[in-house]
């Protein structure tokens, strides 16, 4: 974990920030230590997004872990996830996108070239906010009194005209 400094964050220190954020980080740089922290850092209101990439969710190892059992609204299927489209698919709002009260200009048409293919966890809780045809992109749950996310799109692809994968 590494705060805005820089500087390493510890499980300690969770509880003085608003949200943490996983760039395509392993469970092993994440640790046994923080993951279990992260979860009572979430169910007393913190925030938590993960992002897709090589090195999170399956080829992260996180199935089987803290993470992959309790925090994540997604289960880990397979340790090699990261797929890749033939076409770029289109971004679009997801039937939970409403509720994030947010205002999208979709006229950029926004793509995703590869993705990490997971499961969504079975339980009601789960809102899936964006797609990409029928494969959920962004998801999220409500984890006591905080909230996790994964972004399962990866940073991976081709842009058209100019413009980034």
């Amino acid at each position: 974990l590494s705060g805005l400094e820089g500087e390493t964050l510890s499980w300690g220190s969770m509880p003085s920030k608003d949200v943490l954020v996983f760039v395509d980080i392993p469970y092993s740089a994440i640790g046994v230590e923080s993951s279990y922290a992260m979860l009572e850092y979430v169910k007393a209101g913190g925030g938590v997004l993960f992002t897709g990439g090589e090195y999170s969710f399956g080829k992260g190892l996180y199935q089987y872990t803290i993470l992959d059992r309790e925090l994540l609204p997604v289960v880990c299927t397979a340790n090699m996830d990261v797929r890749y489209a033939p076409e770029p698919l289109a971004l679009e709002a997801g039937p939970d996108f409403g509720e994030l009260k947010a205002s999208v200009d979709w006229s950029a048409n926004p793509k995703v070239w590869c993705w990490n293919e997971v499961a969504l966890r079975p339980d009601a809780g789960v809102k899936v906010f964006l797609k990409a045809g029928n494969r959920p992109m962004l998801v999220g749950c409500q984890l006591g009194k905080g909230r996790v996310a994964c972004l399962l799109a990866n940073h991976r692809g081709r842009g058209e005209k100019d413009a980034p994968a």
